[in-house]
């Protein structure tokens, strides 16, 4: 399957389950928007950007507590949520994955759903901004140790990687299993700390979306941009966009409706294993 074939298929999938996160969001009255690349795809293409392979959405950080606290109500059904408290995950925002397909994007790593990225829109306030911006390398760090800490490498990849003498991949192995691992739990406790900051920023007139993998490019927006969101097309349904998505997409990506160059317009995530059709854990 050629990269573009894997795309097409990675959609066929993702148009049912974001059918199914839209419908659970509408029956537990969450607030939600399509983000990045995503809200680009419904307003230049009215759907998929031709080349994308995923979805992602933005919660306000009250909406998306709530949001994980309904984990619960999907037990039995074809879906999921996932965030960093689940074993063996890592990243720092949720997923709502469907059941029953099996995704690997690195080796090593949890198998999970075709899945949606939920990320966070948190109130931004200078004071209570201050701490992570100060102390931002620990807190991307405590991520990044965690990260590496609960991945699970078998002797199996060791032992093929010894014999076919790739030293970075073992090294790498072996310093998630004899290091990183030994401090999983106090980046943890980093994590939560941090987390607070984030979770009880009082109510302002802006919004920001954390970014711990590129920190200074974070963007600040105005609320009124998001407002209760305006329904457009995607494909042959409809997504809920900003009210202000013009100027959060200007802001973003600078002039959003021009295509990239030729050599840009490929997928661009990590696919290590994948099976549309059955969890295989």
């Amino acid at each position: 399957m050629t990269p573009l074939e894997e795309c097409e298929r990675f959609k066929s999938a993702l148009r049912p389950l974001f059918r199914a996160f839209i419908a659970f969001c509408e029956e537990h009255h969450l607030t939600w928007f399509c983000a990045y690349g995503t809200a680009i795809g419904v307003a230049r293409h009215q759907g998929f950007i031709p080349w994308d392979d995923d979805i992602d959405v933005y919660m306000p950080r009250p909406d998306y507590e709530r949001f994980l606290s309904l984990k619960s109500s999907l037990a039995g059904t074809d879906y999921e949520i996932i965030d960093w408290q689940d074993k063996g995950y890592y990243l720092y925002f949720a997923k709502f994955c469907d059941r029953h397909s099996t995704l690997i994007e690195r080796e090593g790593e949890r198998p999970m759903g075709i899945y949606i990225d939920v990320f966070t829109l948190d109130y931004y306030h200078p004071e209570y901004s201050r701490p992570l911006m100060k102390h931002n390398t620990l807190y991307r760090n405590a991520w990044i140790v965690y990260a590496h800490g609960i991945r699970r490498h078998s002797w199996r990849a060791f032992a093929q990687s010894f014999r076919q003498r790739q030293w970075g991949r073992v090294g790498l192995i072996a310093l998630d299993a004899c290091v990183f691992r030994l401090f999983t739990w106090p980046a943890k406790q980093i994590i939560k700390r941090y987390l607070k900051y984030l979770a009880n920023t009082p109510a302002s007139d802006k919004y920001w979306q954390y970014n711990i993998i590129d920190f200074y490019s974070r963007k600040i927006y105005d609320v009124a941009w998001f407002g209760e969101g305006v329904k457009m097309p995607f494909e042959d349904f409809e997504v809920m966009m900003p009210v202000g998505y013009d100027p959060y997409l200007t802001l973003q990506y600078g002039d959003y409706m021009q295509l990239p160059p030729a050599d840009k317009q490929v997928p661009h995530h990590n696919h290590y294993f994948v099976d549309f059709e059955r969890r295989i854990d």
